[in-house]
């Protein structure tokens, strides 16, 4: 994630699904459930072999994107940015 903890979009998602599970059982002994961003504590039908989920983010984040930076954007504003 952020750190680069995980190496592959299945361990995220078993991390997501470890965090959200029901069964009581806190999964950091230094943060309780309550403690835990609200919309997190809601998240339901995380599963780190879901195949149509990974697909999804996978697609997300494909090596043949256009990443050409436009001479101009129709609102008019600025180009900017550093896109690699």
């Amino acid at each position: 994630m952020h750190t680069g903890i995980f190496a592959s979009l299945e361990e995220v998602l078993g991390f997501y699904d470890d965090v959200t599970d029901r069964d009581g059982e806190d999964r950091n002994l230094n943060v309780s459930r309550e403690q835990l961003d609200p919309l997190l504590r809601r998240l339901r039908g995380v599963d780190d072999d879901d195949e149509d989920l990974l697909a999804f983010l996978d697609a997300l984040s494909d090596d043949t994107f256009d990443r050409t930076i436009p001479a101009r954007v129709p609102s008019g504003l600025a180009v900017g940015g550093s896109i690699r």
